[in-house]
């Protein structure tokens, strides 16, 4: 069992770190599709600026990805966690009834599926 003041902490800052990392990879692949579209000469011209934003998409695609599933496990971890006395708490109810394992899939298809039609538009 943990303390319910460190519960309440971890999971206020894992949950925190989820939202950041959805906003930052979201952020991210925004810049990435404008500066895809507006430097879509200067990324067909020249192969090594090609070659270096498929290198910055496949950055952001793993680091978000790693980021994000991080989370998800955390938070999945501190639903066996919880103090006894907040159990019965309806926010705790709902996390342990959440499919931590249908997220961790449905974020890596979406990071794959975006991640992968970045790459085909840089050599499109």
């Amino acid at each position: 069992m943990m303390d319910p003041k460190a519960f309440r902490f971890w999971m206020r800052l894992r949950t925190r770190d989820l939202a950041v990392g959805f906003m930052m990879y979201i952020l991210g692949s925004v810049l990435l599709v404008l500066a895809l579209t507006l430097g879509a000469p200067a990324i067909q011209q020249f192969d090594a600026v090609r070659i270096a934003f498929v290198i910055v998409v496949l950055a952001l695609g793993i680091m978000s990805w790693l980021w994000i599933d991080g989370c998800i496990v955390d938070v999945k971890a501190l639903t066996q966690d919880v103090p006894e006395d907040e159990r019965d708490s309806n926010i705790v109810g709902e996390f342990t009834k959440s499919p931590f394992s249908f997220f961790r899939i449905l974020t890596f298809v979406l990071v794959l599926a975006s991640t992968a039609g970045l790459i085909y538009a840089a050599f499109s």
